[in-house]
C-alpha cells in the first residue's frame, strides 16, 4: 500500500496556495465544506497523489449521488495500486462526494433534497449542499484539468456508458470537444453518449465548460444487477482512470481494453413513463434498433397482470444500455435510445490527448 501522509492543512490551503509539489508522495486530509444547520461541521475527504513530473491534474470522484458507490470502490483500488513514483501530474481523489447522502444510502442530500453538481458554482450562504459545492468547487474542482464523475443507476436502474456534453456544432467539433470525445473512448466502455441540450435538465457543465475543464461522467450499471456486475463495474472504474492517465502521458502503461470497438450516441430519445405506477418489463434489447411509435416496453400492474401501459419510443432509434428495474415510481424516464455518429477502432484511433 503506498504510504499515507495526512496532512489536513497542505488540504485546507491548495484553493489558495495550489497543489502540492512534483514530489512522488500521497497526501490525504479532509476539506472543511459546511455547516449543517444543527451545526454538525461536514468534511470531504481529500486525496493527492503527486507525481515526479509535471503533467496534467485529474479530479476523480465517487458518490456524487449517495447510493452509487461503484465508482468509489474503484478510486480506493486506484489509490491503493498507483505508484507516485511513476506518475506524472497530479491525481486527485474524492472517493465520496456526498457524504451525507452516502451515510444514508440515498441520491440527494437527506440534509436539503439536493445535488452537489448541480450546484456549481455554489453558494457560501446558502443550504449545506450549496455550501459543499462552494467549497468544494474553488478548492478543488478549479485545480483540475479532467473531472472524471463516477456514477451508475442507484439501485432501481441500470446505466452503462459514458456521458459527454454534446458539441455546439455536431458537423464541426472545437478542439475541447474533441479532446473529451477522446478520452471518453478511450477510457474503455463500449457506448459513449451525449444528449442534445435540455433533453434532461439545465446542463450541469456549463460552469466547468466556462473554466476549461473537461468532464466525463461514466455510468457503470445498477440496478438489481449490481450484486452480478459489480466486480465488473470497480475493475472498469480503476481500469477507466488508468486508460486516461495513459492518455494524457501521465503514466506509461499502455490502456487494457475489454471491447475494440466503441459506439458513440446522440441519445436524445428518451422514454417516458406517466405517473402511472407499475411494474415496468423492457421488450427492446439493448443495442437494437426500435422503429418510430415502436413499442419500447409496457408497464404491468404486478398483482393481477393486466396492462397499465405501452410505453412507445417517439422516433427510431438504438437502445442504449439503459432502463429501469423494478416497479416505477412517478414520471420518469425508463430508457434512452439513440443514434450512432461515430463508431470508433480503439486500435487504429489516435487516442493521445495534449492539454497545452
Amino acid at each position: 500500500m503506498n504510504t499515507i501522509v495526512r496532512n489536513d492543512e497542505l488540504i485546507a490551503q491548495i484553493g489558495e496556495s495550489g497543489l502540492p509539489p512534483y514530489n512522488g508522495a500521497r497526501n490525504f486530509g479532509y476539506l472543511k465544506v459546511g455547516v449543517t444547520r444543527a451545526m454538525t461541521e461536514i468534511k470531504l475527504p481529500i486525496h493527492v497523489v503527486s507525481g515526479v513530473e509535471p503533467g496534467p491534474t485529474v479530479l476523480v470522484q465517487g458518490a456524487a449521488h449517495g447510493n452509487e458507490i461503484a465508482g468509489s470502490i474503484g478510486i480506493l483500488n486506484l489509490l491503493e495500486n498507483i505508484d507516485p513514483e511513476q506518475l506524472s501530474g497530479t491525481v486527485i481523489a474524492v472517493p465520496v462526494l456526498n457524504v451525507l447522502g452516502f451515510e444514508m444510502g440515498v441520491r440527494l442530500s437527506p440534509a436539503d433534497g439536493k445535488d452537489i453538481l448541480a450546484s456549481f458554482p455554489g453558494n457560501i450562504d446558502g443550504s449545506i449542499t450549496e455550501q459543499i459545492s462552494y467549497h468544494y468547487f474553488r478548492n478543488i474542482v478549479m485545480q483540475a484539468d479532467v473531472l472524471l464523475d463516477f456514477h451508475q443507476g442507484g439501485r432501481t436502474a441500470y446505466e452503462r456508458y459514458i456521458l459527454i456534453d454534446a458539441p455546439q456544432n455536431e458537423n464541426q467539433w472545437n478542439n475541447m470537444e474533441m479532446n473529451r470525445l477522446s478520452l471518453a473512448v478511450v477510457f474503455g466502455l463500449s457506448a459513449v453518449a451525449y444528449f442534445p441540450p435540455g433533453t434532461f435538465a439545465e446542463n450541469q457543465s456549463d460552469v466547468l465548460i466556462d473554466n476549461n475543464i473537461i468532464h466525463l461522467t461514466p455510468e457503470l450499471s445498477g440496478g438489481t444487477g449490481w450484486y452480478v456486475n459489480n466486480r465488473r463495474d470497480i475493475r472498469d472504474a480503476e481500469q477507466g482512470i488508468l486508460n486516461i492517465l495513459w492518455s494524457l502521458d501521465m503514466v506509461s502503461e499502455p490502456p487494457i481494453y475489454r471491447q475494440r470497438y466503441c459506439d458513440v450516441y446522440d441519445a436524445g430519445n428518451v422514454v417516458w413513463k406517466s405517473n402511472e405506477d407499475g411494474l415496468f418489463v423492457r421488450n427492446a434489447k439493448f443495442g437494437e434498433e426500435v422503429k418510430a411509435k415502436g413499442t419500447y416496453g409496457k408497464l404491468m400492474n404486478p398483482y393481477t397482470g393486466e396492462l397499465i401501459a405501452e410505453l412507445k419510443t417517439e422516433r427510431k432509434g438504438i437502445v442504449i444500455p439503459s432502463g429501469q428495474e423494478w416497479p416505477t415510481i412517478g414520471n420518469t424516464s425508463v430508457g434512452i435510445l439513440g443514434d450512432v455518429v461515430q463508431v470508433i477502432d480503439r486500435e487504429s484511433a489516435d487516442l493521445k490527448v495534449s492539454l497545452l
